[in-house]
């Protein structure tokens, strides 16, 4: 399966949308485990992997962490221990980097094809150059 920026981009913006702080892993689960479980899935771990998201109490470095447990038979099939959900810091810049349309089809022309931290080190520096730019049209 490839990584499709489209797809982070939306189960990280559902995730801020629900989270008030935080967003209870049950009822956000219920949005991608009936339909397209594993797309999330494949997605999900990758989220994980780049500290995009936290708990209330703790980093997540597991989808076990994240409240998905899966199954000792079955890896595709989960239980659920819930769990308070959060984007990081870190998450929060990396879904504001993609709101912006230059940035994100800057991604899926160019850089389509490589993997999320390169992604998320180039939706940073994108971003640095965008506001440097707005910066100095303010200044001159």
């Amino acid at each position: 399966m490839d990584i499709d920026y489209s797809v982070i981009k939306a189960i990280l913006k559902k995730l801020k949308e629900m989270q008030s702080p935080y967003v209870c892993s049950d009822e956000f689960y219920h949005n991608y485990l009936e339909s397209n479980w594993k797309e999330f899935i494949f997605h999900w771990h990758l989220i994980i992997e780049n500290n995009l998201i936290s708990t209330n109490k703790s980093e997540i470095y597991t989808i076990s962490d994240s409240g998905l447990i899966p199954c000792i038979q079955d890896p595709l099939k989960f239980t659920q221990n819930i769990k308070q959900l959060r984007l990081t810091n870190h998450g929060i810049d990396f879904l504001s980097s993609l709101e912006k349309p230059e940035i994100t089809t800057t991604i899926l022309d160019k850089f389509k094809n490589e993997g999320l931290s390169s992604i998320i080190d180039i939706t940073k520096k994108l971003a640095i150059k965008t506001l440097e730019k707005k910066i100095d049209h303010i200044i001159s």
